[in-house]
């Protein structure tokens, strides 16, 4: 998922490690973290450096995260959602996923440009999540339900836009593992990606994908797999060579109780996308 923000907005947030805001985020943990990849020049001569988040840094992912997702994700944007409505979602995703070592911050002169969380699951771990593994002479499926009022009903939290956000993730994320290769030995999952607004258009997206794409080899990942649900980072993926679309769920699908809240996102992105890519080529 991609999220970036626009350069009018200005909020104030704080941490133990560093104050930010949407503009400029300073990072006094910068140089402090390992490093992981080449520096990524943009075209105005800035640099970026790219760094290993560990555990100290999650409050500050899921903030930034958060913020991220509220100004300018498109299917949130549709819900009119605030920070109360993701944060338990975003928290639930981020905080097992740091300690495994597999979240990147993109850095540039001490401040944060962007970052891309990922979690990594063993073989034996993917099926909890992400639902039975590919069967012999079974093509893969995946299957939606007319109307999603029943799963948002039944989706565990309170408030109704996250429990809509939530229906809509477990709905893509509860069968990917039918289309990973039958033979994957770990799998590497995007979870979120974040591009500050100063930093948009420079092609910081790109590099943070290619970047998590190693640091995923390096934990011996040999599958990766995401949702895009943005027309930004779709694109991104459909140019990868070794990434294929595997199955997407059009937003005038998702109905809940007769309605289509995902209707008319803003970028006119057709739909949520999975994509899989196969490490090994």
């Amino acid at each position: 998922m991609l999220c970036r923000a626009p350069i009018h907005l200005v909020r104030q947030f704080s941490t133990s490690s560093c104050q930010f805001n949407v503009h400029k985020r300073t990072d006094n943990r910068s140089k402090s973290r390992v490093t992981v990849g080449d520096e990524f020049k943009l075209t105005d001569g800035r640099k970026i450096r790219f760094e290993i988040a560990d555990n100290e840094d999650v409050e500050l992912i899921v903030q930034d995260a958060v913020e991220g997702f509220v100004t300018h994700n498109n299917l949130l944007r549709c819900l009119d959602a605030t920070h109360a409505d993701i944060e338990p979602l975003l928290r639930k995703l981020i905080e097992p996923a740091v300690p495994a070592g597999g979240t990147v911050f993109a850095i540039c002169d001490g401040n944060i440009a962007g970052l891309r969380v990922m979690s990594i699951y063993p073989r034996d771990q993917i099926v909890a999540r992400f639902g039975p593994l590919p069967q012999p002479s079974v093509a893969p499926k995946a299957k939606f339900p007319k109307d999603f009022g029943e799963m948002v009903a039944a989706a565990p939290y309170d408030n109704f836009k996250t429990k809509q956000i939530h229906a809509f993730i477990h709905s893509l994320y509860d069968q990917l593992a039918q289309f990973l290769p039958a033979d994957v030995n770990q799998l590497g999952f995007g979870e979120v990606l974040r591009i500050h607004g100063s930093f948009m258009d420079f092609g910081v997206a790109k590099a943070i994908y290619e970047v998590s794409e190693k640091l995923a080899r390096e934990k011996g990942c040999d599958v990766m797999a995401n949702v895009t649900t943005t027309r930004a980072s779709t694109n991104i993926f459909a140019l990868r060579k070794n990434f294929t679309a595997k199955y997407c769920l059009p937003y005038s699908k998702f109905v809940v109780n007769g309605d289509r809240p995902f209707l008319h996102p803003y970028d006119k992105c057709y739909g949520a996308t999975i994509n899989v890519g196969n490490l090994k080529l």
